[in-house]
């Protein structure tokens, strides 16, 4: 009788184990895709700021740098630019 009490308390606990997995895997599910959801929001957003903050023909045209003095080194996207007066 003993065994039988044991062992129907431990189906119970193993059922509530498998019950607590399946909501754990359906609420990492819902997390990831509410996740994957707002990320491609954020990313619309910071490319509709980038567009208005760098236009596309800004990329398109030629970039011109004026330099004063007898000699100036400037530093544009990691290369470095010598202009000399």
């Amino acid at each position: 009788m003993f065994k039988d009490e044991q062992l129907r308390e431990a189906q119970a606990w193993i059922a509530r184990v498998r019950e607590m997995d399946v909501f754990q895997s359906t609420t990492n599910q819902t997390l990831q895709a509410e996740l994957r959801e707002r990320t491609e929001q954020y990313n619309q957003l910071w490319m509709g700021f980038q567009r208005q903050v760098h236009p596309p023909n800004i990329f398109s045209s030629q970039i011109k740098f004026v330099c004063f003095g007898t000699h100036k080194s400037i530093l544009f996207c990691g290369i470095p630019f010598s202009c000399a007066k």
